[in-house]
């Protein structure tokens, strides 16, 4: 039992110093993301979009990591619509193969 806590508490300290490690990181690449802008100024507009791009996608995994209970509750959803999708495609399929057969035959 005791083990079992001390593992639990061990496996969280774990899993807050990698997302603080993972925060900095995206932090600093932010920063060299802007010092590049920046630089960069007088390049074509293709290459800065480019780059804002990265960094909105930096952003984005930041945002994700600062409120992950958010983040699993957006995939729960859409794992969710996926299994109704699947649902639905496999419905209509049974469907249209049910139209295909004879008269005399039934789709149970």
């Amino acid at each position: 039992m005791l083990y079992e806590i001390l593992y639990i508490e061990a496996r969280n300290k774990l899993c807050l110093f990698s997302s603080i490690i993972v925060f900095f990181i995206l932090l600093f690449l932010n920063f060299l993301i802007d010092q590049h802008i920046f630089n960069q100024r007088n390049q074509s507009n293709k290459s800065i979009k480019r780059l804002r791009r990265i960094q909105f996608s930096f952003r984005w995994i930041k945002q994700k990591l600062t409120y992950p209970s958010k983040f699993l509750m957006l995939l729960e959803i859409e794992v969710e619509n996926l299994q109704n999708t699947v649902t639905e495609v496999s419905k209509m399929r049974q469907y249209s193969v049910s139209l295909c057969l004879h008269p005399w035959q039934e789709v149970f």
